[in-house]
C-alpha cells in the first residue's frame, strides 16, 4: 500500500527517479493480489489433501485466461505496473475461486469466532494504513518519518506495535480477558 518508503530506502540517487517511480508502480501492483497470492498456497492443499488435484488445476487455468484478458486490459493502460496489477487480481480471483469450492464441497466452514476476528484484522490494519499515509505524507520538518536515510527506519517499528497494540486492545469475546487471553486470536 506504502511502496515509496521500501524503494526509497534501495533506490537513492536523485538521477534513478525515474526507476524509482517506475518500481513503486510496480509493487503497489503486487501489493493488491499479496493476500490473494498467499490465500492460494493455503487453500489448495484443501483440495490436494483430498486427492483433488482437477479442481485446483481447473480454476488455475480459468485464471490464466482472466490474467491475460486484464493484461490485455491494464498494459496499454499502465504499462510495466498493469502487468503486476493483472497477477495480483488474477491471485485475489484465484483464492475466491478456491474458498468457494471448499465452501461448496463441504471442506471447509469457518469457526464461529471468524466475524469479531476479522473485524479485529480490519481495525488493526485501518490504524496502521491511517499511520503509515501520515508518515509518508508528514511535513519535511520530519524527515525522519518521510524517508530519506532513515525514513523507514522510524515509521517500521512505530507502525508494527500500532498494528499489534490495536489487536491487543480488544477484549476477548470468549473469556473476557482482553490481551491476557492466550487463545484471544482463536475466538
Amino acid at each position: 500500500m506504502f511502496p515509496e518508503p521500501l524503494v526509497r530506502s534501495f533506490i537513492t540517487m536523485e538521477h534513478s527517479l525515474p526507476r524509482r517511480c517506475q518500481t513503486v508502480a510496480a509493487l503497489r501492483g503486487y501489493g493488491v493480489g499479496l493476500i490473494g497470492l498467499v490465500a492460494v498456497k493455503v487453500l489448495a492443499p484443501g483440495f490436494y489433501a483430498r486427492q483433488d488435484i482437477r479442481t485446483p488445476v481447473k480454476i488455475a487455468v480459468a485464471v490464466l485466461l482472466a490474467t491475460q484478458v486484464m493484461n490485455a486490459m491494464f498494459v496499454p493502460w499502465l504499462g510495466h505496473a498493469g502487468l503486476a496489477l493483472s497477477i495480483g487480481l488474477g491471485a485475489l480471483v484465484n483464492a475466491g475461486c478456491l474458498l468457494i469450492g471448499l465452501r461448496r464441497g463441504g471442506l471447509y466452514t469457518p469457526s464461529p469466532g471468524w466475524g469479531p476476528f476479522i473485524a479485529r484484522l480490519l481495525l488493526a490494519t485501518s490504524v496502521l494504513a491511517a499511520w503509515l499515509g501520515w508518515a509518508a505524507g508528514a511535513s519535511t520538518g520530519s524527515a525522519s518519518l518521510r524517508g530519506g536515510a532513515g525514513g523507514s527506519r522510524c515509521s517500521r517499528p512505530y507502525s508494527s506495535a500500532r498494528h499489534c497494540c490495536t489487536l491487543r486492545c480488544w477484549r476477548c469475546a470468549a473469556c473476557g480477558r482482553g490481551s491476557s487471553c492466550a487463545t484471544a486470536d482463536l475466538h
